[in-house]
């Protein structure tokens, strides 16, 4: 799931999951979402069987992967603590730099599962050159849905298109502006970042990774300019074409027939092919939109970019050294080839494992969300490269944007209001001093 934007709360605990003796309570505690637990169930119970001098006795509390850390980091020693849990990777940085709470891999272990993955999971697990987390599956990503009723694959190529039908069918396109995980995509465009070969980022004296972005200089201000100036007006109250929303609104939107595409992730899939019917919902990588650079005669078209994420298990730093070691093989076993593809049988979780990734048991099951993700994937930025001070600013940006503020025709006033708007903002991301 997206950054903790989703705010999901922590589910009941489940109790026990031992394979070994069903009525012992272990000592060794594995926190994930309860729709993993029959994902655990099945591959130990598989080991436990090939196993029979070995058996591995765990227990369980289903937690979310957005809310896990946040309940981690307030006790992580607290009665009945995880010695392994599932997280997504954006919460690694602060778990690494901040609390602590996350053991880096062995060395050994950790170039295993380097050639194991794929680029993105290993981009993602891994925080100043150490890996941190064992990669779950790769579908923490967003796409563009569209409803094949109403749109054709030769009509959602750009926002200029997507927008004029909407407004001719009186229909709706929603993008949740307002939020920094979706703002971000505009300005990591490869044509924004300048760069012809998808995201750059560089690494920086004090050993922190980011994003090459120009966010309050021209080429920034630019592209925030002229996004706002196309979608703002769509965004008027008497026109309620272009329109932003979380989860929920997706749902209630295309429940009521309004919505006809809109921007979202995995995670709405299910909502949306209820509510238009499986054979009617279409996924593409998201559109472009067309931005006047300076010095340019002709508006440039830019394609949206995104976040990629994984979905990880982690082993508590403040475990016991026994229970560590456990949790290590624990993670091993459950994030195999064979695991990823029980996990896509029971979760449609997207494999890791490039082995997995290229499995019948996978590639003859595509989803339409995760073809979606696959054909945003080249246009994907790893969400743990971003200061975790920047969601706030990030926020403030897409609001700005949804809101025309930086519509103004006089260009300068427009860039000299947009930097004053994001002095402080960017101050946090720009200066190694002021990060926390």
């Amino acid at each position: 799931m997206k950054k903790a934007y989703l705010g999901l709360a922590a589910l009941a605990v489940l109790g026990t999951g031992s394979l070994a003796s069903c009525n012992k309570q272990p000592g060794f505690i594995i926190w994930a979402p309860s729709e993993e637990k029959a994902v655990i169930e099945q591959v130990l119970g598989d080991y436990n069987k090939a196993n029979p001098d070995d058996q591995i006795e765990w227990g369980f509390r289903a937690i979310e992967e957005g809310v896990a850390s946040g309940e981690l980091e307030k006790d992580p020693q607290q009665a009945n603590y995880p010695s392994l849990y599932a997280v997504v990777d954006s919460s690694l940085p602060d778990m690494v730099h901040t609390t602590k709470v996350v053991a880096s891999l062995p060395d050994d272990v950790a170039k295993k599962v380097t050639a194991e993955n794929s680029e993105s999971a290993v981009l993602t697990t891994t925080i100043d050159g150490k890996m941190y987390a064992y990669p779950i599956s790769v579908d923490n990503g967003y796409f563009l849905y569209y409803d094949k009723r109403e749109l054709k694959e030769n009509e959602i190529g750009s926002f200029e298109s997507i927008l004029n039908i909407c407004e001719t069918k009186g229909k709706q396109f929603l993008l949740d502006l307002d939020n920094g995980y979706y703002s971000a995509g505009i300005f990591l465009s490869p044509e924004v970042l300048g760069t012809s070969d998808g995201i750059s980022y560089h690494t920086e004296a004090d050993g922190t990774v980011v994003y090459d972005m120009e966010w309050d200089g021209e080429i920034g201000a630019a592209a925030a300019r002229d996004f706002s100036a196309l979608v703002a007006p769509y965004a008027a109250k008497d026109r309620s074409i272009f329109i932003e929303g979380d989860n929920t609104a997706i749902a209630n939107q295309a429940k009521a027939g309004k919505l006809i595409s809109c921007i979202s992730g995995t995670w709405v899939y299910e909502e949306l092919k209820a509510d238009w019917g499986e054979e009617n919902v279409g996924t593409a990588k998201l559109p472009t939109f067309n931005v006047t650079f300076e010095g340019d005669s002709e508006p440039t078209a830019c394609q949206m970019a995104s976040f990629v994420g994984s979905k990880v298990y982690c082993v508590n730093a403040f475990a016991k050294a026994e229970e560590q070691a456990l949790a290590h093989k624990v993670a091993q076993i459950l994030t195999t080839k064979e695991a990823q593809l029980v996990r896509y049988e029971k979760r449609s979780s997207t494999p890791s494992n490039k082995e997995a990734a290229e499995d019948p048991r996978f590639t003859e099951h595509i989803t339409p969300a995760v073809a979606g993700l696959q054909a945003q994937e080249p246009y994907g930025a790893a969400q743990t490269l971003v200061e975790g001070l920047y969601w706030t600013p990030g926020e403030a940006i897409g609001r700005t944007i949804m809101q025309g503020g930086v519509s103004d025709t006089q260009k300068y006033t427009t860039l000299e209001q947009w930097q004053a708007y994001l002095k402080t903002a960017t101050e946090t991301l720009t200066d190694p001093s002021k990060r926390v």
